[in-house]
């Protein structure tokens, strides 16, 4: 009796966890919109590209690592609203794993989703203490000196930790090339006001160079300083099936398919892996023809790719459901047994009760 209340109750809760899951596509769906309009207009690609006008040292590299930075904000949707009460159907978040990429015509990743940092640098110490104008703008992806994992652990260490509050101003020491940096070492001028009694001066960062102190052969080192620093740490997300291949994450899903896509948007309707991707496409309308007629050359391609999982959503939300179905279900299946038993046992009686 007992495995047949529990098949009973397994084959509802899966056939209404199924429901609740496919319900959640036009969730996801909203969720991957919302997704790259927000992308869209926080990368500002009118702003920072539009005209001829001059820029400062490395302006390129950082406005499209920018787009990385401030696009993976991402969106995070309620199923229900939450409440500070018991509820049958809980108000879980629908979570997802984002990843963002800015491709140019030929269709290589000029920026994407990685362990980086970036900042606008000034050349002399005296000009950052002064808040002079800024000299140049730097990118660092860390993803190019060591492992990611390396690179990863480094960031969370650095500038994501708490030491970033604690300083007044960075200085960097690494190699600059065409707006790219490979740091060699980062040093923090303590702020007074966080400092412990006897602490002054500049302080060491955790290492960024994990084989040795040298900087790449042949190339020119230079010290650079700044007031503040972004930074962007990637952690791997989980392997999922999308068109019949396997990816270890959604990232390396967004740089193997985003370069070859051609459409504006494409999605995959899985219970277990809900993927979207989409394209948004910038064109600097400032050097086509006057009359605005003719369409000018593309400039870049933004791509996100959202990965989500509607069954996991959906088992987290009914979680209470299937406490209470479960409890409801084992109470009717001892309250059926006895009665069950009672009535053998009445039975019993009369059929060995004399005529």
């Amino acid at each position: 009796m007992a495995f047949v209340v529990l098949g009973l109750w397994l084959v509802c809760m899966y056939a209404i966890t199924s429901v609740t899951a496919e319900s959640l596509y036009v969730n996801y769906w909203n969720m991957g919109r919302d997704f790259m309009d927000s992308a869209w207009s926080l990368a500002r690609f009118s702003d920072q590209f539009d005209g001829d006008g001059p820029t400062l040292p490395g302006h390129t590299a950082y406005a499209l690592w920018q787009a990385v930075l401030f696009g993976e904000l991402g969106n995070n949707y309620g199923l229900l609203y939450d409440a500070d009460h018991f509820q049958i159907l809980r108000g879980e978040k629908i979570t997802s794993e984002n990843a963002m990429a800015v491709f140019d015509p030929a269709g290589n990743a000029v920026a994407h989703t990685s362990n980086f940092f970036m900042f606008a640098y000034y050349d002399e110490e005296q000009a950052v203490g002064d808040n002079g104008a800024i000299d140049g703008y730097a990118v660092c992806v860390l993803d190019r000196q060591m492992e990611p994992a390396d690179a990863r652990h480094r960031l969370e260490q650095s500038f994501l930790s708490g030491i970033r509050w604690d300083a007044l101003y960075y200085r960097l020491t690494g190699v600059l090339e065409d707006g790219y940096f490979t740091i060699i070492k980062g040093e923090y001028l303590l702020d007074p006001k966080y400092a412990a009694a006897g602490e002054t001066g500049w302080k060491d960062l955790i290492s960024f160079l994990p084989y040795g102190d040298a900087a790449p052969e042949g190339a020119a080192t230079v010290t650079l300083y700044t007031q503040h620093v972004d930074a962007r740490a990637y952690a791997p997300g989980r392997s999922f099936r999308y068109g019949g291949e396997v990816f270890n994450d959604i990232r390396e899903f967004l740089l193997r398919v985003g370069p070859g896509m051609e459409t504006w948007q494409a999605t995959q309707l899985s219970l277990s892996d809900f993927v979207y991707l989409q394209n948004m496409y910038y064109y600097d309308w400032s050097k086509g023809e006057d009359n605005g007629e003719s369409t000018p050359e593309l400039e870049y391609r933004l791509a996100v790719a959202m990965l989500a999982s509607p069954w996991r959503s959906a088992m987290a939300a009914l979680r209470n459901a299937y406490i209470v179905t479960f409890a409801l279900a084992a109470i009717g299946a001892l309250w059926l047994r006895r009665l069950l038993g009672r009535d053998a046992r009445d039975k019993s009686r009369e059929g060995g009760s004399p005529c």
